[in-house]
């Protein structure tokens, strides 16, 4: 993965732990960005790779799904 990648992964794990005020009861952990991480790599966009592999595993509230997929986009 290139370093720009990461990067943003890693400012999107500290974007969504720093919402966990809002109603989000778990933060993104390491893990999650690594399986996300793991799916750009095999050629899955980022957008979906974050989706899968981080926002749907923490919440199924429509209103927090919104919210994190506005910090992935």
């Amino acid at each position: 993965m290139d370093l720009r990648t990461a990067e943003k992964l890693v400012t999107l794990g500290v974007k969504i732990r720093n919402i966990r005020e809002h109603g989000l009861t778990e933060g993104a952990s390491t893990r999650l960005l690594i399986f996300a991480a793991q799916l750009i790599v095999r050629g899955v966009s980022p957008i979906d790779a974050c989706q899968t592999a981080i926002c749907q595993p923490i919440t199924d509230d429509e209103r927090l799904q919104e919210t994190l997929d506005d910090l992935i986009n």
